[in-house]
């Protein structure tokens, strides 16, 4: 089986983003990385899993292709190209992993919230709380 993670990063002082992808097969473990352009930290997520998918469908075996290229069919006006970054998956999960930054409704299961000390179920929004670092890695 293959699994994907991806997340975004956004540098708030200089208004850069980056992007960071996972990809386990076999146990085997590929990490990339890339400097994106966005709009706002949502855009860059979902660009981020762009690049992850792109990367599958150029680097994986063709028995993949298909199903990858559903994926990517249902973008078809999105414009598809890599860059690469220096940022490392730890990196990105640690500024990611930041109170108020990724938020999980509060009927969410406790696996998904920040447990800390003052900082769980803390409405950072209505219905809103702060989110573990497993779900936003898994994000």
């Amino acid at each position: 089986m293959l699994k994907i993670y991806t997340d975004a990063a956004t540098n708030q002082k200089n208004h850069t983003f980056a992007a960071g992808i996972l990809i386990v097969k076999n146990q085997q473990q590929t990490q990339l990385k890339y400097e994106i352009s966005a709009t706002d930290n949502h855009e860059a997520e979902f660009i981020a899993a762009i690049h992850g998918f792109n990367y599958l469908i150029e680097n994986f075996p063709d028995d993949y292709i298909p199903y990858l290229q559903v994926l990517k069919s249902k973008y078809p006006n999105w414009n598809f190209t890599a860059l690469y970054t220096d940022l490392d998956w730890n990196y990105v999960i640690q500024n990611e992993n930041v109170f108020g930054k990724n938020l999980v409704p509060k009927s969410y299961s406790d696996e998904w919230k920040n447990t800390n000390p003052g900082e769980y179920n803390v409405e950072v929004d209505a219905g809103w709380v702060d989110s573990s670092k497993k779900s936003v890695e898994y994000a």
